[in-house]
């Protein structure tokens, strides 16, 4: 059934893992957890974390029910291509460092977890309390028999690269990952929550014994080959009102950075649209209706909507589903 939709926000979504730093009130960020928080879900299906509507008529429905009540409306010619939606976005809070982990692709979540998506991310990086630096990627001519006997030592065999405010990395599936400690960051993934630890300092979980490793499928997942880019942001369109630079492109999501200096209008070309808003605030007009966002705020423009117009001094991330993955 066709809905209503419009521009929707969500609801506070806390994880808290070992790792995780405290509050952010800077960054709009506050667990009621005394120990802060590691990951906000900022715009979620995947059923280990739905978002809640927290705005408009559909305030208070989870995002799942409403895309499986008005797929075509949220996803409009994407809607054949996908029984869920396909993309998740966080904002991730790191005290001490996460562990070294890997991701499948499609094709072998499907043979080793029997699921139908793997896990392509990237990671845009906000701020850093301290000096420090993300890995990503195998150094050349590193083997998976290598990487997997010297699993404990594994910092020796892996990329590094100096984290800096706007920094980013994109992460396809099979890239060995770690983000930097005391780092706040935007991640944005597929809908997928297969994670395989490969290292992870021989730390204790909460329940006192060692954290699970999964070298043998994480060794098997990781693309030897790719290497990160580290390049600056390619320039797309620059003018009087506002400049939009494209940050990278996956098979499932497209990412480009918007500053805005006075608006800006946004269409959907009939696919859904996503917001996250980085620095500044603003207004999001539709249809006579505003809504005010502000930093580290997510927004979802349904594809039912052909444009919005944006006002203020801003800048955020714009994801979209790239048109070849229209059915």
């Amino acid at each position: 059934m066709a809905l209503n939709l419009y521009p929707m926000i969500f609801e506070d979504n806390y994880k808290h893992h070992i790792w995780g730093n405290v509050n952010r009130p800077e960054h709009n960020k506050v667990s009621d957890q005394e120990e802060g928080f590691s990951e906000s879900w900022e715009l979620s299906t995947h059923p280990n974390g739905p978002s809640v509507i927290a705005n408009g008529d559909l305030a208070g429905k989870q995002l799942v029910d409403v895309f499986n009540e008005d797929k075509t409306g949220i996803l409009g010619s994407f809607a054949d291509s996908f029984d869920e939606f396909p993309l998740l976005i966080k904002f991730l809070n790191t005290k001490t460092r996460p562990s070294v982990q890997v991701h499948p692709n499609d094709e072998q979540a499907q043979e080793l977890e029997d699921y139908p998506y793997g896990k392509g991310e990237l990671w845009y990086f906000l701020d850093k309390d301290q000096d420090t630096f993300a890995v990503c990627g195998v150094k050349p001519g590193v083997t998976k028999e290598e990487l997997k006997a010297n699993s404990k030592n594994i910092f020796d065999y892996l990329g590094k690269y100096p984290i800096e405010k706007d920094s980013f990395f994109n992460l396809p599936p099979g890239t060995v990952h770690s983000p930097g400690e005391g780092c706040q960051f935007i991640e944005i993934q597929q809908s997928s929550d297969i994670t395989y630890r490969i290292y992870d300092y021989d730390r204790l979980g909460k329940d006192g014994k060692p954290r699970e490793l999964h070298l043998d499928k994480g060794i098997e997942c990781i693309d030897l080959n790719y290497q990160p880019d580290t390049g600056d942001p390619k320039i797309l369109e620059e003018n009087d009102h506002y400049s939009e630079a494209k940050i990278a492109d996956q098979k499932y999501f497209e990412v480009n950075r918007v500053q805005v200096k006075d608006s800006i209008k946004e269409t959907t070309d009939g696919g859904p649209v996503i917001l996250i808003f980085i620095e500044g605030s603003a207004t999001i007009e539709d249809a006579g209706k505003n809504l005010a966002v502000e930093q580290i705020e997510t927004v979802l423009i349904p594809a039912s909507l052909d444009e919005v117009t944006i006002k203020g001094d801003c800048t955020y991330l714009k994801v979209t589903i790239p048109d070849a993955l229209k059915a």
